[in-house]
């Protein structure tokens, strides 16, 4: 098996048309400022994938031609995706590797659902 660093699956996403965001090992957010504005490209990722161990985010929505993420937390969600929601590309962790599914949606807009735990 290869093992991909973070700055060869950045170039991968570069590659597919996608913006990718440096975000710091064990961590979820990005530190740069503006980061919704950075566009890294072929030629200068190596200022911002330089080897280290980290994380990348994707910018999603409009700059990346309507590309949205479903964001199953719970293994319910993961097991029954494929009941409701169409064949597509999945990612996430080692532990949950289909926990994100990227699906294209002109116009989408963000909404966050939360159960808490209340009927």
């Amino acid at each position: 098996m290869i093992t991909q660093t973070p700055q060869t699956r950045a170039l991968s996403w570069i590659k597919a048309g996608f913006f990718v965001t440096p975000i710091p090992c064990k961590s979820k957010a990005p530190l740069i400022k503006d980061w919704q504005k950075l566009r890294v490209t072929e030629s200068t990722i190596g200022e911002y994938f330089n080897g280290d161990d980290q994380n990348m985010g994707l910018l999603l929505g409009a700059p990346s031609k309507w590309t949205i993420d479903f964001d199953l937390d719970s293994a319910e969600t993961i097991e029954t995706a494929g009941i409701f929601f169409p064949e597509t590309f999945g990612f996430g962790r080692k532990s949950r590797p289909k926990s994100h599914l990227l699906y294209k949606c002109e116009g989408a807009k963000t909404k966050k659902f939360s159960y808490g735990g209340q009927c």
